[in-house]
């Protein structure tokens, strides 16, 4: 529970620092010329200018990945580049008009319906732990035409849980291990002097079966009968 509660805490505060990233990174851009270009895109002087400016916003804040995507053309993909930031001469450079990797256009208006910018935290062997963060670009009316997204690598995610199982799980094992101990503990004192009045009461029945009465009742005299259990009940029958 402690180990989710700390990873809990961690996305959590990631997540609401890219969610305020990503809002300024949408102030930064003239929405107004994205939708233009989005309505007619070609590799004109406007999307060589949107493309500079997108690859500054990226080189400024040291995000791994940042680009536009606008809706599919057709049913076979799941959306359209409209501007990637980064070198274009670059194969990991989406071009425009091209499909990128991971990204459905339209499950992403479903999550728009209910918030403004939505995250997702993934995992795979090539990048390790990285956070996509997305947020629409609307016109003036209010309707979205694009897509922003961020990828942010977030390596100090597995660097934190790592540090947990080496640091912080041995202790909360050993703490474990300590208060079962003490419960034990507490469990076996109970039971001992719960169970202390039948070792008095057996020794004068040892007694009483040798003859040795008044050796049985001073047994008896020191037996203490303080509860109101059925052993003290027992025991005033005895006597």
């Amino acid at each position: 529970t402690f180990y989710f509660t700390i990873n809990h805490v961690v996305e959590k505060t990631i997540t609401d620092n890219n969610k305020l990233t990503t809002s300024y990174l949408v102030e930064q851009l003239d929405l107004s010329q994205y939708e233009q270009f989005a309505n007619d895109a070609s590799e004109n002087d406007t999307y060589y200018k949107l493309q500079s400016e997108l690859t500054q916003l990226l080189n400024a804040n040291k995000f791994h990945y940042l680009y536009i995507t606008t809706s599919p053309k057709d049913s076979s993909t799941t959306n359209s580049i409209l501007v990637d930031s980064g070198d274009l001469t670059s194969e990991d450079t989406y071009q425009l008009g091209e499909e990128a990797v991971d990204f459905d256009y339209a499950f992403l208006l479903q999550q728009f319906e209910e918030t403004d910018i939505y995250t997702e935290l993934s995992y795979t062997a090539d990048w390790g732990s990285y956070l996509s963060t997305y947020a629409p670009l609307r016109n003036a009316q209010g309707d979205i035409f694009a897509i922003l997204s961020m990828d942010e690598e977030v390596p100090f995610i597995e660097a934190i849980q790592k540090d947990y199982l080496v640091t912080v799980l041995p202790i909360v094992i050993v703490l474990i291990v300590i208060i079962c101990g003490l419960i034990i503990l507490s469990i076996y004192f109970f039971m001992a002097k719960s169970l202390r009045p039948i070792e008095g009461m057996r020794i004068a029945t040892k007694h009483l079966e040798a003859g040795a009465m008044n050796k049985a009742l001073t047994q008896l005299s020191q037996v203490k009968l303080n509860s109101n259990d059925d052993i003290a009940t027992f025991g005033q029958d005895f006597t």
